[in-house]
């Protein structure tokens, strides 16, 4: 997609500042190095006004300082010992000079790196060596100040600073770092393979970012890990109509697997999440009925589940749905305090709390 006028105006008034910027570099060496910089961006720039003239002239201004480059050298002025008085008095008065110049010039410099030029121009030398840390958070200073086009380099340096993380296996930092990028380039995939990750290091009763909610870890089996939603959800009936129902037609099912999996998960995130095939026990002590089996994305845990991870969950002082039905098909399992009720509660309920539980699969 070819890039806006805005963009390509952006691009160009940065190049225009950088060369401007270039009086303040003291060797030649890296005076050649900013110009070929300088050069690149009006080479991206394609015919945009007079790029291309100015892409040459740039390249020509790296060759010349390149030469003087070579016969540079980088040594103190040293007094000779053995001269005449009036001889060692003119060269102590140019050591002044020079010594007062380069003050100068230090002092002038340290000016220049503070205004916005300056820092712009230290935020594009750290994205050039490198150092995306650095400089996403230069050029983040710089597009709260809404200066040229530092929003588009600090999100650009941001990026590749989160891949660096990733290969050093700082997740955590990945992590928070591919959430601020949002849906930057494969920002979204990479975040969820992030989370994975970290999933996938957990121990159990570890608690683990997945989505856009903190889960608990409960269980493993082989490359699959059984996340429980950290905090419950309030309000959520088992079905919104006091009448006989069953897990496979009742509306929590279809909010959990429709509108709660959309707006929590990522297209990229949902990849992971398994179908798991879904049981319902019939109600041991009422003999009701469980109803057909299902294949869910999002599921709540059945009674033996719930006594299973006992230890492991939290918040067992709140009465969470369970999946089973309760004495009457108009009712539901619940926990409360971790005991299991089974003769249930009236499913249109609303001031019990839902458990969301997943399976994230690693394969």
């Amino acid at each position: 997609m070819a890039e806006s006028n805005e963009i390509l105006e952006g691009k160009y008034i940065r190049a225009d500042k950088l060369q401007k910027a270039i009086h303040n570099f003291l060797r030649n060496k890296d005076k050649a190095d900013m110009y070929r910089e300088i050069a690149e961006i009006y080479k991206s720039l394609g015919d945009y006004k007079d790029s291309p003239t100015k892409y040459e002239a740039c390249l020509k201004k790296a060759a010349e300082h390149d030469e003087l480059a070579k016969d540079e050298k980088e040594v103190l002025p040293t007094v000779p010992t053995e001269k005449k008085d009036k001889k060692n008095h003119h060269v102590g008065l140019i050591i002044l000079i020079v010594c007062g110049v380069l003050v100068l010039g230090a002092i002038g410099g340290a000016i220049y790196f503070k205004t916005q030029p300056g820092r712009y121009a230290r935020a594009s030398y750290y994205e050039k060596v490198g150092n995306y840390e650095k400089a996403y958070k230069m050029f983040k200073g710089l597009e709260d100040e809404n200066y040229s086009d530092s929003k588009e380099l600090c999100t650009r340096s941001r990026y590749e600073y989160a891949g660096e993380c990733v290969k050093n296996k700082d997740y955590k930092t990945a992590l928070k770092t591919y959430q601020l990028l949002g849906d930057y380039q494969d920002s979204a995939s990479k975040l969820a393979e992030v989370e994975l990750q970290i999933i996938k290091t957990s121990k159990i009763g570890s608690t683990v970012f997945f989505g856009e909610y903190h889960w608990l870890l409960v269980d493993k089996n082989g490359s699959d890990y059984l996340l429980v939603k950290l905090v419950p959800v309030l309000g959520l009936p088992y079905n919104e109509e006091a009448k006989a129902t069953t897990w496979h037609d009742c509306t929590l099912r279809k909010y959990l697997n429709g509108e709660f999996l959309n707006e929590s998960f990522s297209t990229e995130a949902q990849k992971y999440i398994a179908d798991t095939e879904i049981t319902i026990s019939d109600n041991a002590d009422y003999k009701t009925v469980g109803g057909e089996s299902t294949t869910d994305k999002v599921f709540i845990l059945n009674s033996q589940q719930e006594l299973k991870y006992q230890k492991t969950l939290n918040n067992n002082d709140r009465t969470c749905w369970l999946i089973e039905p309760g004495q009457t098909q108009s009712t539901a399992q619940f926990s409360a305090y971790g005991h299991i009720m089974t003769y249930g509660y009236p499913v249109s309920a609303i001031n019990l709390y839902a458990r969301p539980a997943l399976w994230v699969s690693a394969e």
